[in-house]
């Protein structure tokens, strides 16, 4: 019940990304990935969740292989994701994107659903109280008719969590959701994460904002330059020599 992260490189031309890192993303905890911009972050997202096939290393999942699987595989697998920018289809309605998120467990087959048969009245009824359960969840039970386009910038984060809860995941990858917020709003993001955490969902978060990092995490993994630089407890990490100067720079 966790991804395995197994020397992991993943090059671009000439250039590394990502050097042999080797992690563990346990489950039932809150992990966060942490380093300086180009530190190779969200690259390794896109390793674990399929966008982007491994130089060399494995990626495993309950000690399956998964770092040749396109993304929709690894989506069905448990493992879903957001992105730095939240990927919405603005001109459908909140609610319409949520149920978009779950595609995978209303399908009911194109003839069943053009003969318009009970069951997939039931399933669609069904997925319309889950989806609404979700947007609640994330706080926007009542901007379900809206267009998505029209939210603010906070709120479509939100609608973006909502819409990967929906898909019912193991592990939900998080890549810098509290980006573009406001302290209030980072502050009650905190508080979601923790309440995704107490479902039973294990998080792995991308994230510069270190107040909230150390406030939720369970554990921290340091990437600097594509390498893993440290990785334990926040309380550990937040002191560890080699981590304050990768942020801060050395002293000569």
């Amino acid at each position: 019940m966790s991804i395995v992260v197994e020397k992991v490189t993943k090059t671009f031309g000439g250039v590394t990304a990502l050097s042999e890192v080797t992690t563990e993303i346990k489950p039932g905890i809150i992990t966060s990935l942490i380093g300086p911009n180009g530190a190779g972050k969200t690259t390794l997202f896109n390793v674990i969740t399929g966008f982007y096939p491994p130089t060399s290393g494995k990626v495993l999942l309950d000690g399956r292989p998964i770092h040749s699987l396109p993304p929709h595989r690894v989506a069905a697998l448990g493992v879903s994701r957001t992105f730095q920018t939240a990927l919405l289809f603005e001109e459908m309605t909140v609610l319409e994107n949520v149920l978009v998120g779950q595609h995978r467990s209303l399908a009911g087959g194109f003839l069943a659903s053009a003969l318009g048969l009970p069951r997939i009245g039931r399933m669609e009824k069904k997925g319309r109280e889950e989806a609404m359960h979700y947007l609640e969840f994330v706080g926007l039970g009542r901007s379900a008719e809206s267009l998505a386009g029209s939210l603010p910038y906070g709120k479509k984060r939100l609608l973006e969590m909502a819409r990967a809860l929906a898909s019912k995941p193991r592990f939900l990858l998080l890549d810098e959701p509290a980006a573009g917020l406001n302290n209030e709003e980072t502050a009650s993001l905190g508080g979601l994460i923790t309440r995704i955490k107490e479902m039973g969902v294990t998080v792995l978060l991308v994230e510069h904002d270190m107040s909230l990092v150390m406030d939720i995490s369970d554990h921290v993994v340091v990437l600097n330059f594509g390498r893993k630089l440290a990785e334990g407890p926040p309380r550990e990490v937040r002191t560890d020599r080699q981590v304050i100067e990768a942020y801060l720079g050395e002293e000569d």
